[in-house]
């Protein structure tokens, strides 16, 4: 389903396919109407347009808003090539890289490094 993107009053993006499209608002005659626009694919495997980030606008327009600053389009097991809106969510960029590395949130050690001199911990 087609809804508009907020940022943009003039696109829509789909959740199905993810792709993004210009739309007439006005009553008059568009030359541009329903035209999607070109998608380039990164060497990473992410999708972008004049607009920005295929998954953010997708995100935008379907789930909301971007909830803080921190916050990227992560997507799900589907790959990063596919812009459904059933493989993206919202997520922190700490999230988002855990989720890129080993698929698992880290456990917090409060434990500090060991000097790099000594090996030893510096207030024990």
């Amino acid at each position: 389903m087609w809804k508009p993107i907020p940022k943009h009053p003039n696109h829509q993006a789909d959740d199905e396919t993810g792709q993004i499209r210009h739309v007439c608002v006005t009553h008059r005659v568009c030359a541009w109407n329903e035209v999607e626009l070109a998608q380039h694919q990164d060497k990473n495997g992410y999708f972008s347009c004049t607009l920005g980030y295929v998954a953010a606008l997708v995100l935008e327009a379907h789930v909301g808003p971007r909830p803080t600053r921190n916050h990227v389009a992560g997507h799900g097991p589907l790959g990063n090539g596919n812009n459904s809106v059933t493989n993206l969510q919202w997520r922190t960029r700490s999230e988002n890289w855990w989720d890129t590395h080993d698929g698992t949130q880290p456990k917090i050690d409060r434990t500090p490094p060991p000097t790099q001199l000594t090996g030893e911990i510096p207030w024990e």
